[in-house]
């Protein structure tokens, strides 16, 4: 007599078979009997793969054997045919509190509520958010109570500290394996603000060495990474004595809409991006500086993803490559080509810190330009629109407006092209007239840009 742990249930059915009299009760039935194979394994595999257990009896086996037998996520994917990724996630519901797994059991508990409980391994934790839930039992709501202590993966502190800091710190993140976490919550706040206020201090002295390098004569600014701001909260009285890049450098091409402008090889051909380099060459001979670059980069620099190529083109120069791309590509010289361009750009751009610091009419945080920037980009029939808030370090600080035209050599392109190109740079050099920026007024002057005085009419 051997115990069955596999096969049970067709055990039974035999035996039914005997008692209907379809067999005879002494009818030979082949049996295999396995010594060399896990008894609990067997019947775990046999009851997963061939008939469905109840979820909680799956989520448990998976956590025993992990204890019982030390196997991690990868060796039970690979014996029983589930991705790791799953096996974690079973293994973490295998681990929610044995309380509301019975819950679950009853079904007073959906399995994405349960998802959602599984965020901490907390028991007491788990159970007391569960207690204290009202009517509203969404499993946002669910993760956002049991991580109201905790500090999210995107909140300043965290992204100024870094997890590898953290964790080296002795810090955990807590991770939710069942949505997008976005780097999970720090779960020790204390600890995260010993280490900001350390990377602060850490901050303010490298300003302050700026600062003093600045006194002695050095060409010193800030590239857009805001230190001067984490070096201001650290205790820097003096760090916005460094000027910014933009206000240091590029203004005066902003002024006249002079700005990052990008194209996009659609086909992935590197021989488009070529094509596209030996008109500027010829057509731009004049423009020193594109000429000199367009010849650098198609030297040194390399490709990465979908070719492509940037230059500092202003207004009526984009335009210009614009339609006489669509027009190559009209005549089968290229494919579709995407037009684009930095965020960073005249009219396009609102961060008091960064783009738009000590404007000369004091519009530094008017955020008014991008948001009329998006919706003449709209207006102009562009293919792609976007308004963004920043992210990052710059998270609450910046809001811009993206723009994307393809050249798909139609006329209906053309007229897209011309309207969103001109638009955008016309609208970046009246931000810089507006603010009575002397180079913005004589490019206006220069291009007949018409313009509202806003200074007048007030």
């Amino acid at each position: 007599c051997y115990l069955v742990s596999v096969g049970e249930g067709r055990r039974l059915a035999q035996l039914l078979r005997a008692k209907r009299k379809e067999i005879k009760r002494t009818e030979p039935v082949r049996c295999v009997i396995d010594t060399a194979n896990d008894p609990a394994e067997i019947s775990l595999d046999e009851n997963v793969t061939r008939e469905d257990l109840h979820p909680a009896d799956q989520f448990e086996r998976f956590r025993e054997l992990a204890e019982t037998r030390g196997w991690g996520a990868e060796e039970i994917a690979a014996r029983f045919g589930f991705t790791a990724h799953v096996v974690k996630q079973r293994l973490r519901l295998g681990a929610i509190s044995p309380k509301l797994m019975q819950v679950y059991r009853d079904g007073d508990l959906t399995l994405d509520q349960l998802m959602a409980f599984a965020i901490t391994e907390d028991h007491a934790r788990q159970e007391q958010v569960y207690e204290n839930l009202s009517y509203n039992r969404e499993p946002w709501i669910i993760r956002r109570d049991l991580t109201a202590s905790n500090v999210a993966a995107t909140d300043r502190r965290a992204i100024l500290v870094g997890a590898e800091a953290y964790t080296e710190a002795g810090g955990t993140i807590i991770r939710d394996l069942f949505t997008e976490d976005r780097g999970g919550f720090y779960e020790d706040a204390s600890l995260l603000d010993r280490l900001a206020l350390d990377k602060l201090e850490g901050i303010a002295a490298q300003v302050q060495a700026m600062l003093e390098f600045q006194r002695a004569g050095s060409v010193v600014f800030d590239n857009g990474n805001l230190i001067r701001s984490q070096a201001h909260a650290g205790g820097v009285a003096d760090a916005f004595d460094i000027p910014i890049f933009t206000e240091a450098y590029l203004r005066p091409l902003f002024s006249r809409g002079i700005g990052p402008f990008r194209w996009i090889a659609l086909t992935g051909e590197r021989d488009d991006i070529a094509r596209i380099d030996a008109y500027l060459l010829d057509a731009f001979a004049d423009n020193a500086i594109i000429a000199r670059w367009i010849a650098l980069a198609r030297e040194h620099v390399p490709v990465e993803g979908l070719p492509a190529r940037i230059a500092w083109l202003g207004h009526g120069e984009r335009t210009r490559l614009a339609l006489a791309v669509n027009r190559m590509v009209r005549d089968g010289l290229l494919g579709p080509v995407a037009f684009t361009r930095d965020h960073l750009d005249a009219g396009a751009m609102a961060h008091p810190t960064i783009m738009t610091e000590r404007m000369r009419d004091g519009s530094d945080a008017i955020a008014d330009w991008p948001l009329l920037d998006a919706l003449a980009m709209a207006s102009s029939q562009a293919d792609l629109v976007a308004i963004h808030s920043g992210g990052g370090g710059y998270a609450g600080f910046m809001t811009s407006a993206g723009v994307t035209i393809i050249a798909d050599g139609s006329a209906e392109a053309d007229e897209r092209l011309r309207l969103s190109l001109t638009n955008d740079t016309a609208l970046g050099v009246m931000r810089y007239a507006d603010a009575g920026y002397p180079e913005a007024l004589d490019e206006a002057a220069a291009k007949g840009i018409r313009r509202f005085d806003l200074g007048a009419a007030a």
